[in-house]
């Protein structure tokens, strides 16, 4: 079973993929950069989170960008995790929790 951290990096390319880099492989490595445990976030904004993501390189933020699509599509994400959902932290930060 996959970990919490490649759940969440699958179910963002999944459905920001094309959003973020035309280049599948693109995508992957600005998704891989941008997301963290919790526990080895860099800038370490919740320590209890499962999984940081960090939306300033490319992945798409619905409190900026696009309004509800975007939010609509943090929905599909969480959607895809089993057990997680994810909920925006602040204007550059999505964290993601246990249900």
């Amino acid at each position: 079973m996959p970990s919490n951290l490649e759940q969440v990096r699958a179910a963002i390319l999944k459905v920001f993929g094309n959003l973020i880099a035309d280049d599948v492989g693109e995508a992957k490595k600005i998704i891989k950069e941008a997301t963290y445990t919790g526990k080895t976030d860099p800038g370490g904004w919740e320590r209890s989170a499962e999984v940081v993501i960090h939306c300033e390189s490319g992945i798409p933020n619905g409190m900026f960008e696009d309004g509800h699509l975007i939010m609509d599509k943090w929905s599909e994400v969480t959607n895809q995790l089993d057990g997680l959902f994810c909920e925006h932290y602040n204007a550059a930060i999505v964290c993601v929790y246990y249900v």
